[in-house]
């Protein structure tokens, strides 16, 4: 009897989350249903009024970015500039990106995403969203040591944790930080901010040429202890930014590290918006 109960309490816990992007109870009910039957076909749902599409293997992304709003303490950072430069590492279906875009409308945003099914999902949305989202740039591409490296990838279980790993039986081009800055950052070399959860790759993609991150304003990374040495991350970071803070009450128990410079939270003001540039397929 326990384990009913347990299904039971889930599911009333996912409609209370769920419902406000379903539309109701009734349509939040039947979206259960159908991700049940096939946790791999394309839902849709609605945030601030236009489409958003999923997959049952998504689901975690919605209720801990869009429902909880793990990201909400950056809202008032963003709202204070007239177009942010962000980098979206680990840009899944676009989660951060569509929470990013309702914080600052003008944002300009490049979503990296090493899944290319994942990133069909997300470019689904902005297509679907039109104008609202022609600041959002979404490219394929693992985040790692060197551009143009091939790393294998695993794609099993829920989407959130697909990631490079030895055992993937995909394999995927990557792309460093210093190639997405030569892209993304405006005319002073910066960006405002980099978002980061990439599932363990952090180490590489932070750690190989730390120097770089005196470029990035603000940086919001979450750290996977287990699949890459956390405390080099640590030391490096600590080694650039001024104030680290681990962000307290999350539903998940891997850290998120909001990191800042004295003197680096840079307003935005007078900047001219500038688009991120698209990498090559």
């Amino acid at each position: 009897m326990r384990p009913h109960l347990d299904r039971v309490k889930r599911a009333r816990a996912t409609l209370r989350w769920l419902m406000p992007l379903a539309g109701g109870p009734l349509a939040a009910a039947a979206i259960l249903v159908r991700r049940r039957r096939n946790p791999h076909a394309v839902l849709a749902l609605s945030y601030r009024g236009a489409p958003l599409y999923f997959r049952g293997i998504d689901s975690s992304a919605l209720e801990e970015v869009l429902s909880d709003e793990e990201y909400g303490f950056l809202r008032p950072y963003l709202q204070a500039m007239s177009a942010p430069r962000i980098l979206d590492v680990g840009g899944h279906i676009g989660t951060f990106a569509l929470w990013a875009l309702g914080a600052s409308p003008s944002a300009q945003i490049l979503s990296v995403e090493a899944n290319a099914d994942t990133l069909a999902v997300a470019q689904r949305t902005r297509t679907a969203r039109g104008d609202a989202t022609a600041g959002w740039d979404l490219v394929n591409r693992a985040a790692g040591a060197r551009d143009g490296e091939r790393l294998p990838f695993l794609a099993e279980g829920p989407s959130m944790s697909h990631r490079v790993d030895a055992a993937g039986a995909l394999t995927v081009e990557a792309v460093s930080l210093a190639g997405l800055l030569r892209r993304v950052a405006g005319r002073d070399g910066t960006v405002d901010l980099l978002k980061v959860d990439i599932e363990g790759a952090e180490e590489a993609f932070l750690c190989t040429d730390p120097g770089l991150l005196a470029r990035v304003e603000r940086l919001v990374v979450e750290l996977h202890p287990g699949r890459c040495d956390t405390a080099r991350v640590r030391r490096v970071l600590a080694g650039t930014f001024d104030d680290i803070v681990e962000i307290p009450g999350r539903r998940s128990t891997k850290p998120l590290l909001d990191c800042r410079r004295h003197g680096g939270a840079a307003t935005g003001e007078g900047r001219q918006a500038r688009r991120p540039a698209e990498l090559t397929p």
